[in-house]
């Protein structure tokens, strides 16, 4: 499904397109404007060398490190070992450049910190191959699921489709019979997925050619795991859980000592040159005032102010100076006075917590490739993502959609993904994320007010959810026959309502 926020680009409703040459030619001109913007970027920087590689990062073995963790058969025992590794080895692979403009780069990150994972949750070095033997035990995906990036082709089947956010991707429209109907085509916001292969999404036609069922693919749940190993499961659970426990409690955080001791390196407090100031987006200041900001607080050119601008939009925020604490205090107070009706947000940590939270938006690209190596990985993963916070009496999940205040948009995007591409590729699955996320819709909405941002919420995440029968149903007779007094709450009734008016067999 995608949501409303697309560009209609058909200009008559009767007409039909050549589906071929346009598709194409509407993602070469995407492709091609992309590349433009990406060369302009890379003449207004300057080409500064980075410090050497220390000793200890160049001389580190990834393998052995990798095969150290085979034999860590306890949970808190191996938590514990990569916390110890990443507080070492994570500030001295993710750095910034000395040209902020080019933000943060890797140094030997995939050999140091994302080998030992591969080598330890397949339990060999010879990693591709296991892949391989994993991938056998797979069968033909009769659903797509593909997520659509900004500016990407959708197309809308107007003869088929349940609801106009029934969208499939360019692949799964041409090789389904939707092409030979009356269709729009739309340019994606991004954040939405492909429906090829839901029942509840189309009158007809529901799978492409790519995704055509057979009656070997209906496999309950537990023959998707039980065709896993049982010791790959054991580790893909150790592993999965390790790692999300470390992305909720990063990136639902800005208090650098939140964190927990064991990733702290010596320079997390005390007086040295390794502070960095923050400077967050927002849906207020224009970029001419941002430029303008930023001109003052750190003596840039203009061009220079237009590159850390459209980093601050494209992430939701960037890093404007780097330094001793003085020194990123002097930045931070310019920007506050020169914005003193509406203050932009800047804040300042230390570059090592920073280099933590990047490498935790890392791991979720991560583990995203690994649920597409395997249906069964993916169910691990659901489950461990509703395992609850030793904390808190909340599910890791849940303390993800409760911490949306504190996310930049880039963080906010990969935690959206995350989900799509793990709770909404399984319907079962997809059901218990409806029932967290309507618990807690309440709040979701009021952090959505409180700090709005245009193009990337968890609120994105309701026309997944409340556009569908089959969840709204589970959800009236289920979580609310237990709490009915919820059901009253205006926003509750309102974002059902759709679903209880409009369906006849409610």
């Amino acid at each position: 499904m995608d949501d409303a926020d697309s560009i209609d680009l058909s200009d008559n409703d009767e007409f039909m397109l050549d589906v071929e040459i346009t598709a194409a030619n509407v993602q070469e001109a995407i492709n091609m404007a992309l590349a433009e913007d990406d060369n302009s970027n890379s003449n207004l920087t300057t080409n500064v060398d980075l410090p050497p590689l220390s000793d200890e990062l160049i001389n580190f073995d990834g393998n052995k490190f990798g095969e150290e963790l085979l034999h860590q058969t306890e949970y808190d025992s191996m938590e514990k070992v990569l916390y110890q590794h990443w507080r070492t080895f994570v500030p001295q692979c993710f750095i910034f450049h000395t040209n902020l403009i080019k933000g943060i780069v890797e140094q030997r990150a995939d050999e140091i910190l994302f080998r030992p994972f591969d080598i330890y949750l397949y339990g060999t070095l010879n990693t591709d191959d296991a892949i391989q033997v994993i991938r056998s035990y797979n069968k033909k995906s009769t659903v797509c699921g593909h997520l659509f990036k900004s500016e990407e082709p959708t197309y809308f089947c107007r003869d088929c489709c349940v609801d106009p956010t029934c969208v499939l991707c360019t692949d799964c429209f041409l090789q389904s019979e939707h092409r030979k109907h009356r269709y729009k085509m739309n340019v994606s916001a991004g954040g939405g997925y492909c429906d090829c292969g839901d029942s509840e999404a189309w009158k007809q036609h529901v799978h492409c050619n790519l995704h055509l069922p057979h009656d070997d693919n209906k496999d309950s749940a537990d023959d998707v795991l039980n065709r896993l190993p049982s010791d790959l499961r054991l580790r893909a659970k150790h592993l999965f859980t390790i790692l999300l426990r470390f992305i909720i409690k990063l990136l639902s955080t800005g208090n650098p000592q939140d964190v927990p001791n064991d990733l702290k390196n010596e320079y997390w407090d005390g007086d040295h040159k390794r502070y960095v100031t923050i400077l967050f987006n927002d849906e207020i200041h224009t970029y001419d005032q941002v430029i303008n900001v930023l001109s003052r607080a750190i003596q840039c050119s203009k061009p220079e102010g237009h590159e850390l601008a459209s980093l601050v939009d494209r992430e939701g925020r960037t890093a404007i100076r780097i330094g001793t604490m003085d020194q990123c205090r002097d930045v931070q107070q310019i920007i506050r006075i020169r914005t003193a009706d509406v203050p932009l947000k800047c804040e300042i940590y230390p570059s090592a917590f920073i280099s933590l939270q990047y490498f935790a938006q890392k791991i979720l690209s991560y583990l995203q490739t690994i649920m597409e190596i395997s249906d069964g990985f993916r169910r691990i993963f659901c489950e461990c993502e509703v395992q609850s916070d030793a904390q808190q009496d909340l599910t890791l999940t849940e303390k993800a959609l409760l911490s949306e205040k504190m996310l930049w948009k880039s963080a906010r995007a990969a935690l959206h993904q995350i989900f799509i591409n793990s709770f909404f590729m399984d319907s079962e699955w997809k059901k218990t994320f409806a029932i967290l996320y309507m618990k807690n819709y309440s709040t979701v909405w009021r952090n959505f007010v409180k700090d709005p941002d245009e193009y990337v919420s968890f609120t994105d995440l309701s026309v997944q959810i409340y556009t569908v029968p089959t969840l709204c149903y589970p959800m009236i007779t289920g979580y609310y026959r237990n709490d009915p007094s919820s059901l009253y709450r205006a926003d509750c009734f309102l974002s059902l309502s759709v679903q209880l008016f409009t369906t006849q067999s409610l």
